[in-house]
């Protein structure tokens, strides 16, 4: 059985959002890995990484520490009934942490309409990744640095996207309960795992950088 929980897998631990949270904690509980599928957009972002950092620093004009071969993993031990926490952000500057992500290739970035042609809420912003966000929020504060905000960073070739996530505390608060489910039935092998109710409140999202056409 596992005993840290990733951020870059909290999406899954809370809302099954991309593996179900029965099948994740099938896995968890025999310290089984998903397999690999689409590899070649995995190794296209983990390329193209310092593009977007580099993109960050040129917006803003400011060196992040903890980038590429820099990165630093911060662990959060005896988090919650032995289980830590941990996380690997892509950078940090003062109270601003940086995540980059290169979508599809770089064949297109985040839509800002689905595919019937309505709005997706706050400017586009890729919701799937919003436990990651949050939950690199919380470890790093809990671990003693005072972050306000994430600045999401979508780079592609031709299209950068920047979206600004400011720290939300009751989200946390939301996400912090379901982990707690979630290691409950780690600890109880395989304790039903109820679907998760939907978060009602706001989230405080701004696209602050969008170079598209």
């Amino acid at each position: 059985m596992i005993k840290n929980l990733r951020s870059s897998s909290f999406k899954n631990y809370c809302l099954g959002y991309r593996v179900s949270r029965k099948k994740q904690l099938e896995m968890d509980l025999k310290c089984e890995e998903k397999p690999i599928t689409f590899r070649k957009f995995i190794d296209w972002g983990n390329d193209h990484e310092v593009n977007g950092v580099a993109k960050w620093v040129k917006i803003n004009q400011k060196m992040p520490t903890h980038i590429l071969e820099d990165q630093k993993s911060f662990r959060l031990e005896g988090w919650f009934e032995g289980f830590s926490i941990s996380t690997t952000p892509d950078g940090i500057s003062k109270e601003t942490l940086l995540e980059v992500k290169c979508p599809a290739a770089g064949v297109k970035n985040y839509p800002e309409v689905d595919k019937k042609g309505d709005d997706i809420s706050y400017d586009g912003f890729p919701s799937e990744h919003l436990c990651q966000l949050y939950g690199q929020q919380m470890i790093m504060n809990k671990l003693g640095y005072k972050i306000k905000k994430t600045d999401l960073v979508c780079w592609t070739p031709k299209h950068t996207k920047i979206w600004t996530v400011w720290l939300n505390e009751d989200y946390v608060s939301y996400m912090t309960e379901l982990l707690k489910e979630y290691c409950g039935s780690l600890l109880n092998n395989k304790k039903p795992l109820p679907k998760p109710d939907p978060y009602q409140g706001k989230h405080y999202i701004e696209l602050t950088y969008n170079n598209g056409v």
